[in-house]
């Protein structure tokens, strides 16, 4: 199964990790506190768009990278 179907924040905690991060450097990066990357990543809340564009940035993608389209979607789960 690809990371697209996993929850937003273990698709998250799963980007960090490969690209050799620990949360609080990516606190750092992000402008974010460790605290809340931990919450996100454990999907005890849903990030404002805001946030999650800052995580990203330090991750290197974009909101489109992250979330795949719907018809992405639809085209892979009929094949």
């Amino acid at each position: 199964m690809s990371d697209e179907g996993l929850a937003p924040g273990k698709r998250l905690s799963e980007i960090r990790q490969q690209q050799g991060l620990s949360q609080r450097r990516a606190a750092e990066l992000s402008g974010l506190t460790h605290s809340a990357i931990s919450t996100i990543e454990q999907d005890k809340v849903s990030p404002a768009i805001s946030t999650l564009q800052k995580l990203l940035k330090v991750y290197g993608l974009s909101l489109s990278e992250f979330f795949p389209s719907r018809k992405k979607l639809m085209s892979r789960r009929s094949s």
